[in-house]
């Protein structure tokens, strides 16, 4: 009977420690896997972010750069021409009126 009795309690304590063992290993297991998951999804978010602030952002800067500078040489050369323009009028009438005024 004493023998059965030890039998039995050997057989219970090698359970319980594999048990332990096991549900320790399942711990273990599961805070590695969850740390490296976090890990992996924190470093594609970031990721992904950056590439689209950095696509947006490039889109947006070009656009407006872009914009702003054919408008500026836009109206620089419109104001060029203009100037000119108005010059050249005037020196011609004046020109114009002069000799006919020398002439008459």
């Amino acid at each position: 009977m004493a023998q059965v009795c030890a039998a039995m309690r050997m057989a219970m304590c090698m359970a319980m420690r594999m048990a332990v063992c096991v549900e320790m290993c399942m711990a273990v297991c599961m805070a590695v896997y969850i740390a490296m998951c976090m890990a992996v999804y924190i470093a594609m978010r970031m990721a992904v972010c950056m590439a689209l602030y950095m696509a947006v952002y490039m889109a947006v800067y070009m656009a407006v750069c872009m914009a702003v500078r054919m408008a500026m040489c836009m109206v620089v050369c419109m104001a060029m021409r203009m100037a000119v323009c108005i010059e050249m009028c005037m020196a011609v009438c004046m020109a114009v009126y002069m000799a006919v005024c020398i002439e008459m």
